[in-house]
């Protein structure tokens, strides 16, 4: 088996905080505290608060600079939605040691809030070496997207998202190969997932060797759909009835993981697409990381989404469900993004 993909900070520092479940208390914390500012700034002159990462010896704090002689009357806010004063004293973290060196690293991280009635606007830097930048392509993804990134590695978010059998694991280690970076989207009622990528080589032949314990009926099929296009499909677990389809369509890959049938989502590449939306599209020609968050109009994120991210624990999800977009980008040592608030 190949080795993992080298990921970024941001990859490794996520899964990290999932795992140790403090994912709440930084994210969540940088939103409520987001929230909490938005209220309180939006009526100020001094409409800015600076968020700064810092070490600790072995521990690490995200610190929150607020206004000058503000801080009682953004204590009162924070009273007032049931968020502890305490967060304004920064929250301080622990990681596994693989994460806390590639944070280390990283440090300092700063970054400068602008605050806009339902909007807040952010950028700062950091100092990790290895956050280099990849051409991007834009792609088209279903309407009802509630989550697009790009990203240098997609093998870790679904393994982590997934209960996927060992096997069929190794086969997405050796042939999720691309230098071009990883377009990932998590659509639909049910949370569907998608990986497109440009593939330096898929041994689609070792699909068919593939079992796996926790399927009764065969774990690969092929069929063949619009315009010819041999399409594979594994069957990966059948009590929870998980299943991958895999084609290629013009130099690019799809991978779709489902729990319901994929055959729209098959439809919506192969034939003639109905509403769509571009990614990233954005004026920048290349990037590290990017990330999209909507919970819009007819396309509100489902509880199902939020189980895909963050399992059964759901506690402070009513924060997200505040936002109506979110969006990061991560350009070299530099980092821009917003939150927009319904």
């Amino acid at each position: 088996m190949k080795s993992k993909p080298q990921g970024l900070v941001l990859n490794k520092f996520f899964k990290t905080l999932r795992q140790k479940k403090v994912i709440l208390a930084i994210v969540f914390g940088f939103l409520i505290v987001s929230v909490a500012a938005a209220l309180f700034l939006s009526s100020q002159k001094d409409n800015s608060i600076k968020l700064v990462f810092t070490s600790e010896g072995s521990r690490f704090k995200a610190n929150f600079i607020l206004p000058d002689k503000s801080r009682n009357d953004f204590e009162y806010v924070l009273d007032s939605i049931n968020i502890p004063r305490t967060i304004l004293n920064g929250v301080a973290f622990e990681l596994e040691s693989t994460a806390s060196s590639s944070l280390a690293f990283a440090l300092p991280v700063e970054a400068d809030l602008e605050i806009k009635e339902k909007e807040i606007r952010y950028f700062g830097f950091h100092n990790y070496p290895q956050s280099r930048k990849i051409d991007l392509e834009t792609v088209k993804l279903p309407a009802s997207a509630n989550l697009a990134v790009f990203s240098q590695s997609a093998v870790n978010f679904i393994k982590d998202s997934f209960n996927i059998p060992l096997e069929f694991s190794s086969w997405l280690e050796d042939n999720l190969n691309s230098s071009g970076g990883y377009y990932l989207s998590v659509f639909g009622m049910d949370s569907s997932v998608i990986v497109i990528f440009k593939p330096e080589k898929i041994d689609f032949g070792r699909l068919g060797n593939l079992e796996f314990e926790n399927t009764v009926t065969p774990s690969y099929k092929r069929e063949k759909f619009a315009n010819d296009t041999d399409v594979h499909f594994v069957k990966l677990n059948s009590s929870k009835n998980l299943s991958a389809a895999i084609f290629e369509k013009d130099g690019w890959a799809y991978l779709i993981f489902s729990e319901e049938s994929p055959q729209e989502a098959i439809d919506f590449y192969l034939q003639k697409p109905g509403d769509f939306i571009e990614f990233p599209n954005i004026d920048e020609k290349s990037a590290s990381f990017i990330i999209w968050f909507r919970n819009t109009g007819n396309y509100t994120a489902t509880r199902e989404f939020y189980r895909l991210l963050f399992g059964q624990n759901l506690e402070n999800v009513n924060t997200l469900e505040k936002i109506d977009e979110a969006r990061f980008f991560l350009l070299g040592n530099t980092f821009s993004g917003l939150i927009k608030f319904k």
